[in-house]
């Protein structure tokens, strides 16, 4: 069971640094603990947790215990599985054989990105090591249009209800 050194206090000597020994498992946990006590949503310590457990599971599966051990690669490869396996293995929904949403992918990677943040500003790591990951491009969801029938009706409730405004509303539709 590999562990790491993490430096209580950055600012004691070389000579006279204390240290403790942490897992990433544990260095997960610190980091939800200080999620909740920032104050996000249920909603938003329910996903954190969800997707940070997924890529606990992946760090697992490549048998990386140590924080010092984390780069970018990790994230990358991470990113790649997510691509390729099934939603539903990820989802509650009924999405099989469906893959996971580019949005969903791309939020995923933010978390990640947003956790290695906090190593660097907790100084558990000198630097976020997943800092010059480049996120996954989203696809782009065009809303649909409005059908020509639905327009006329709006244009008619503008024309009827009249006042000063009457043009500028129609311009906006």
């Amino acid at each position: 069971n590999r562990r790491y050194t993490l430096l209580l206090s950055p600012n004691t000597e070389p000579g006279l640094r204390k240290e403790r020994e942490m897992e990433v498992q544990s260095t997960l946990q610190s980091y939800i603990l200080d999620c909740e006590a920032r104050g996000l949503s249920c909603h938003t310590m329910r996903v954190y947790k969800q997707r940070l457990r997924y890529f606990a599971d992946f760090l697992g599966k490549k048998d990386i215990r140590d924080t010092q051990e984390l780069n970018g690669d990790y994230l990358r490869g991470f990113i790649i599985e997510l691509r390729q396996r099934d939603a539903h293995q990820f989802t509650n929904h009924r999405a099989h054989g469906k893959p996971l949403n580019t949005r969903t992918v791309f939020h995923y990677a933010r978390i990640i990105k947003s956790f290695g943040t906090w190593l660097a500003d907790q100084e558990i790591l000198p630097r976020n090591p997943f800092g010059k990951v480049k996120l996954p491009r989203v696809e782009k969801k065009l809303m649909p249009s409005m059908p020509p029938e639905d327009m006329v009706k709006i244009y008619d409730v503008i024309r009827k209800t009249g006042g000063e405004r009457t043009n500028r509303d129609l311009a906006l539709y």
